[in-house]
């Protein structure tokens, strides 16, 4: 049996078996993230070089994938599909689009084909070729991939890397000292940008590290019209920090804040001048 049929045999079961009140069960006594781990890994053995196409608010875009993270990322759209319809709502052709904590491109690709240009930020280098590699498929030229990670200074940090270290994987974040597997990126305040665009329309997914980013970039959001923010309560806690703290940075800032979708720790804002 080739590996296409194995993999679209196991999401067939999958999606029929893990779902609904299992699924929840799972979350609640805390093994829904070593599920979702050892699953990628089953659907590594079966996965070579295969392409997933998708298409979203009728824009199509194509994504190499290469292990069993890509595949669960892609074909569950990481439950994001209503987000990635609202943010290309939102985008105009004359916008600048941020997509910070880009992974390996699951929003630039699509919003890369709308906005009048874009700047993809991400530090994690296995990630970032698979994002060069997806803008390439796609023929969309006006991105300037960053390898920075935004945050509240300028500088270098140690990124801890989290789950497994392939393309993918959406769990790495800026250490917060209490990792042990890290590598070290550069990091840029987004006021510290310097002849790059300001962005109309931004979405942020860096795992706790939400407010470092905002706080960066106080003057830079002065010209920003709607932010898409991610916020981790779990990972904020350890920074000492908190989804409300968010949730008062944008407001500050002059943005109204409407929740948009939330599971489990995480929270999808909105947030709009």
């Amino acid at each position: 049996m080739k590996s296409k049929p194995v993999v679209s045999l196991l999401e067939t079961v999958r999606k029929a078996i893990y779902r609904g009140p299992i699924k929840r069960i799972a979350t609640s006594i805390g093994i829904e993230k070593n599920l979702r781990e050892n699953y990628s890994q089953l659907l590594s053995k079966f996965t070579m070089d295969n392409r997933i196409e998708l298409n979203i608010k009728n824009t199509t875009a194509h994504f190499r994938v290469t292990n069993g993270v890509e595949i669960q990322r892609f074909k569950e759209l990481m439950e994001e599909e209503s987000i990635i319809e609202s943010v290309l709502t939102d985008v105009t052709s004359k916008d600048v689009f941020y997509d910070v904590g880009a992974n390996v491109g699951l929003y630039t690709c699509f919003v890369g084909q709308r906005s009048r240009q874009s700047v993809a930020f991400e530090p994690h280098p296995v990630n970032r070729d698979r994002l060069e590699e997806n803008l390439e498929l796609n023929d969309i030229s006006d991105v300037n991939v960053r390898e920075e990670a935004l945050s509240d200074f300028s500088g270098t940090a140690q990124l801890a890397i989290g789950g497994s270290d392939v393309a993918g994987e959406g769990a790495h974040t800026l250490s917060t000292g209490s990792d042990t597997n890290t590598i070290s990126v550069s990091t840029i305040r987004g006021d510290d940008l310097g002849n790059i665009p300001e962005p109309d329309v931004m979405k942020i997914d860096v795992e706790g590290a939400e407010l470092s980013v905002l706080r960066g970039m106080r003057e830079t959001l002065d010209e920003c019209r709607i932010i898409y923010c991610e916020t981790h309560s779990d990972k904020l806690a350890n920074r000492g920090e908190s989804h409300q703290a968010v949730v008062d940075e944008l407001t500050e800032a002059g943005f109204l804040v409407d929740e948009l979708i939330s599971r489990s720790e995480e929270t999808f804002l909105r947030a709009k001048k």
